[in-house]
C-alpha cells in the first residue's frame, strides 16, 4: 500500500523580534519579526493587528538567501487601513510572485517602519511541510 502525499500542514505562530520588542510584538518603529519557513511550501504569512490604535506602516518581506537580503513581496505594504477595525484583525497575504505562482523563500519578515499611537502587530506564517520534513 502506498501513501499519496500526507497533506500536513504547519503554523509558526510567530518568530523572534529583533530591536527592542520585549513582549514579542511589534509595536516600536524599526523592530523587525523573522519567521524560518526553509521547511515549507505554499506559504501564506499573516499579519495580525493585535492591539487595534493609531496608525502604522507594516511591510511583509522576503529572503531568498538565508536572511541576508530581503525583497517586499506582492501587495505586502500595509497600512492601519489594511486591518479591520478590530483588535486580532489579519491580512493574509500568499507567498507569490506579481502573476501568482508560488515562492520558496527561507524567511519571511515583518518590518514595522512607522507607528503611532499604541498599535501593536504581530506575524503568523503557516505552510504545507514539504516531503523531506515531514
Amino acid at each position: 500500500m502506498r501513501m499519496l502525499n500526507k497533506n500536513i500542514f504547519k503554523t509558526v505562530a510567530s518568530g523572534d523580534v529583533v530591536g527592542g520588542g520585549a513582549n514579542s510584538l511589534l509595536d516600536t518603529a524599526n523592530e523587525i519579526m523573522v519567521v524560518d519557513v526553509r521547511d515549507l511550501t505554499n506559504i501564506v504569512a499573516s499579519a495580525i493587528q493585535v492591539n487595534d490604535a493609531g496608525t502604522c506602516t507594516l511591510l511583509i518581506e522576503a529572503s531568498f538567501d538565508l536572511a541576508v537580503s530581503w525583497s517586499l513581496i506582492t501587495s505586502g505594504t500595509l497600512s492601519e487601513a489594511s486591518f479591520a477595525a478590530f483588535n486580532g484583525a489579519a491580512v493574509a497575504l500568499g507567498i507569490s510572485d506579481a502573476r501568482g505562482m508560488q515562492l520558496q523563500p527561507s524567511h519571511i519578515r515583518a518590518r514595522l517602519t512607522a507607528v503611532s499611537g499604541g498599535g501593536t502587530y504581530s506575524l503568523a506564517v503557516s505552510g504545507q511541510l514539504m516531503g523531506e520534513a515531514r
